[in-house]
């Protein structure tokens, strides 16, 4: 199997089982929906990026993973290069419709 730094895992209906892909850099998904592929419209776009930075918010030689929803920063993952560990995440606030 490949390895890839974004992963993603599609659970639907209409398979058995989970579906996954990997992307290196950036993902990008556009969500479509309406009663058939003839007749869908456009609801929003999801994306993850990668970036590998030598210096961000006091840390460095990290990876950051960023999630957004509609051009949305959701949320942000800050991956050590070294450790491989985990050293920060944020989430966005949102509030409720």
């Amino acid at each position: 199997m490949q390895q890839y730094p974004i992963w993603i895992d599609v659970e639907a209906c209409i398979y058995k089982s989970s579906k996954s892909y990997g992307a290196r850099n950036t993902n990008h998904e556009k969500v479509l929906v309406g009663t058939s592929s003839r007749n869908s419209h456009h609801l929003c776009t999801r994306s993850v990026t990668r970036k590998e930075l030598s210096e961000y918010r006091g840390f460095t030689d990290v990876l950051v993973f960023r999630s957004f929803h509609d051009g949305l920063l959701l949320k942000e993952l800050v991956l050590s290069v070294k450790t491989k560990e985990v050293l920060e995440t944020r989430t966005a606030q949102i509030i409720p419709l």
